[in-house]
């Protein structure tokens, strides 16, 4: 530890003395900042230290390597370095940590950040395209049983989070924090690889515009609904697995909608049988609840099946949500004999039956 921390020192006051005069060296900082990025993932194998040595010595450098990303982000120079970097094959993932670390700040630099982002159409390789490029080349570690630090957020104590989750946390507060002048060019690359081949990007992608949709505003949120219906609807037909994941986020954000944007969305492509089969069609008030009572009865008499619960998990949840089921609450009665038959398995579909149920009463 005391070796670690005094080439660490050294390291950090060259880097500090010396900043401005790196000339080609800047490339070797890179790489040797990317190796140490890397070590928190990759040590776990091959480090031959008690588990209590290894986290405390993988911590100290996981923060020193952090520490000189903090320090070089302001420079146009490393960041430009950084994007055109020839990554060698055992230094894909500390690459893709480094890339990461730089994203959180960069966004505070106007210089760095159009560096990183720049006007498209210009040739120069952008962060967002970098830390997708690299996924596939780092997809077996991010699978690896490993845990990294996670910074605190709003007060709260750091946490132990897997690399992909740290990977998909600092892409959403990249993306937060970028001005509307630069959002454009993210969205595109963030819709470019929903439907890339690659499970790895595609998923990547998705998460963040489910984020993107749950905190942006409901327009916004209705704007990529709609991108991706008519996506979904445009490579329905064409081979591979490339619309799985744009479907299941079309899923996903049709979720977020207000109910105005749902009618909507329904209204505009309610003749087609491809987007219709991923949202649903809509229902009255009143035969959604007349069917909600069937069901209802039926699981009373113990005569439901596995889809018909899944379906009335369904009708329950709308009604609760929807301010359209207002005048057409569910009597009381029948909504606690069918609380008290559900079965006293524990399972996900009875599970959600019961909260269901119970939240549906309270908010009759």
């Amino acid at each position: 530890m005391k070796t670690a921390a005094f080439h660490i020192r050294l390291l950090d006051s060259l880097i500090s003395k010396y900043g401005g005069y790196f000339d080609n060296c800047l490339k070797m900082v890179a790489l040797m900042i990317a190796s140490l990025s890397g070590l928190p993932v990759s040590a776990v194998y091959f480090l031959n230290l008690g588990p209590a040595q290894r986290d405390n010595l993988l911590r100290h450098i996981w923060i020193a390597a952090e520490h000189l990303v903090s320090v070089l982000a302001e420079s146009r120079d490393f960041c430009i370095v950084v994007l055109t970097l020839d990554v060698p094959e055992d230094l894909w993932c500390g690459y893709q940590l480094m890339l990461t670390t730089l994203m959180d700040y960069v966004v505070d630099c106007d210089d760095a950040l159009r560096a990183c982002l720049p006007t498209p159409g210009s040739g120069d390789k952008n962060i967002l395209e970098a830390v997708f490029g690299a996924i596939d080349h780092c997809s077996l570690e991010l699978q690896l049983p490993v845990s990294l630090e996670s910074s605190g957020e709003n007060g709260k104590p750091p946490r132990s989070i897997g690399p992909y989750e740290h990977l998909c946390t600092h892409m959403c507060r990249f993306l937060a924090a970028l001005s509307p002048e630069h959002f454009g060019i993210a969205e595109a690359i963030l819709f470019k690889n929903v439907l890339h081949e690659s499970h790895w990007r595609a998923c990547l992608a998705s998460d963040t515009l489910c984020f993107v949709a749950r905190f942006g505003s409901p327009q916004l949120c209705f704007e990529h609904a709609k991108l991706l219906a008519r996506l979904v609807n445009l490579t329905s037909s064409a081979p591979g697995n490339r619309h799985s994941h744009a479907k299941s986020l079309l899923r996903r954000l049709f979720q977020f909608l207000t109910e105005e944007h749902k009618t909507e969305l329904h209204q505009m492509f309610s003749s087609n049988s491809v987007v219709t089969s991923i949202v649903g069609l809509p229902e009255s008030a009143s035969t959604a609840r007349a069917q909600a009572e069937q069901l209802l009865m039926k699981l009373s008499a113990k005569t439901i099946g596995a889809s018909e619960l899944k379906i009335l998990v369904r009708l329950l949840c709308q009604m609760k949500e929807s301010s359209r089921y207002k005048e057409h609450c569910l009597p009381m009665e029948p909504l606690l004999q069918a609380l008290s038959s559900v079965p006293a398995y524990r399972s996900q579909l009875c599970c959600g039956l019961t909260h269901a149920i119970i939240d549906l009463l309270t908010a009759q």
